[in-house]
């Protein structure tokens, strides 16, 4: 099997952000990216 690496583009991230998992791996389900947005504007106040 032959792997192939490539850079992350935005529509690439804007992809994997929507994918959800299901129980018990519910925790590598990222939050909506508004929220991850918000959480990050933030941390930068601090």
């Amino acid at each position: 099997m032959k792997y192939t690496f490539t850079l992350m583009n935005e529509r690439d991230a804007r992809e994997i952000q929507t994918w959800q998992y299901q129980e018990p791996y519910t925790m590598y389900s990222l939050a909506p990216a508004s929220k991850m947005l918000a959480e990050n504007d933030d941390t930068e106040k601090r």
